[in-house]
């Protein structure tokens, strides 16, 4: 077991739970995911500090999480920390900003946000294409989302 040989608060485990939450994300099984996401964003927040690409995903992930159960209200300022994690660590070309990005945009549509959402999306998009090219899937569902959101 990595907890029994590295700890239970080392990054290595924080980042296997948050992968096996996403397991159990996509299996269905939410009561079993949340709990791991919480303690792998605990862990990447004691692990690496406030600001770290780790706990932006773990907090992404988790943000997601609530979305997909209709817990908006718990998810929107888990994406909106996710997104000024990687706005603070100056990474606008990086991928994880789209992601957050988009996610974020996703809640507001959620949320009937529209005018809120549009910007997010376009910025998304510009990162997206620059980095994964047109033709990406990730920019392709990008773009998805912004003509639903029309």
């Amino acid at each position: 077991m990595l907890k029994n040989a590295l700890g239970a608060t080392h990054p290595l485990v924080g980042m296997s739970l948050n992968n096996l939450a996403l397991v159990y994300q996509t299996e269905g099984r939410i009561t079993d995911a949340e709990p791991l996401f919480k303690r792998a964003t605990a862990i990447a927040e004691t692990a690496f500090g406030g600001d770290n690409r780790h706990l932006g995903e773990s907090l992404n992930n988790l943000a997601e999480l609530y979305r997909g159960q209709g817990r908006l209200a718990e998810a929107e300022p888990l994406d909106k920390r996710a997104l000024a994690i990687y706005d603070k660590r100056q990474c606008p070309e990086n991928v994880g900003v789209t992601t957050a990005l988009n996610n974020l945009a996703l809640l507001y549509q959620a949320q009937s946000r529209m005018a809120e959402a549009e910007p997010l999306l376009t910025r998304a998009i510009a990162i997206i294409e620059k980095v994964r090219g047109p033709d990406h899937p990730d920019t392709i569902k990008v773009l998805n989302n912004l003509a639903s959101l029309h």
